[in-house]
């Protein structure tokens, strides 16, 4: 089940969106393979604000998540801050967004990790209905206690063109 109440405000400057999710998740699952019985409960929570400016091209936003997930095989805490940010140029053809995303990971209480996430993306109107996205990301992620002294490095670009119907 889960419950997701928002509220959004207008002002002549700004639109403001607040969000709040909560859900629970409780389920056992068959192992084919290995005729186990697994159960499994999550709780995940998550905080979202949303601010978009109505008379200049700027928009930001931030995220609180919390996610708390036991199963028969171990559990696993994730806590993440994301902050993002964006702008548009050239009567508002080019949209531009940068962001960062911090994460906190405890595997069965024990031990942890931790996770910095940096997002810079950008799309261009070719025409009304089609675009030009070019998306990058570099996540670097620190094992902790799991795995002491490992870590690892992903660089990530994807390039798309949209067109809408």
């Amino acid at each position: 089940w889960s419950i997701s109440p928002s509220y959004t405000y207008t002002s002549s400057k700004s639109l403001n969106n607040f969000t709040l999710m909560y859900s629970q998740n409780t389920f056992k699952d068959f192992n084919v393979l290995s005729g186990a019985l697994n159960a499994n409960e999550a709780d995940n929570i998550v905080l979202s604000y949303m601010l978009s400016m109505l008379k200049n091209p700027f928009s930001f936003s931030t995220m609180l998540s919390y996610f708390d997930n036991n199963a028969s095989y171990g559990s696993l805490l994730t806590k993440s801050l994301r902050l993002n940010f964006g702008y548009k140029f050239f009567k508002k053809k080019l949209s531009t967004t940068a962001g960062i995303m911090l994460a906190h990971n405890e595997i069965n209480s024990a031990s942890s990790g931790s996770q910095v996430m940096i997002l810079s993306g950008a799309k261009y109107a070719l025409t009304q209905k089609l675009f030009f996205s070019l998306n990058t990301s570099i996540n670097m992620f620190h094992y902790g206690e799991t795995r002491p002294g490992l870590s690892y490095r992903e660089n990530f670009l994807r390039t798309s063109i949209i067109y809408k119907f």
